[in-house]
């Protein structure tokens, strides 16, 4: 999943919501059914600070109903942690 959100599996755009189970939240925006955790936010204020934007959000729901490893990328790999 990561793979193809991160483009390298060919697919642009809402195709990439193709693959994978997803659910609506709240807001209705989508929300992959397997995530271990995700947060639902209304956008309050986008910052630019040197070549890097900081998204602000007011969390209107939780969800996520797994235990297990969070992923993360790491010198060009995925592991877990």
């Amino acid at each position: 999943m990561a793979e193809t959100f991160a483009g390298r599996k060919g697919l642009e755009g809402e195709e990439r919501f193709g693959v994978g189970t997803w659910t609506i939240a709240v807001t209705g925006a989508p929300v992959l059914a397997s995530a271990l955790n995700s947060f639902d936010c209304r956008l309050v204020d986008v910052r630019t600070m040197a070549t890097h934007r900081i998204v602000i959000g007011e969390v209107l729901a939780l969800g996520g109903s797994q235990d297990g490893p969070g992923l993360i990328y790491r010198n060009r790999r995925f592991g877990a942690f």
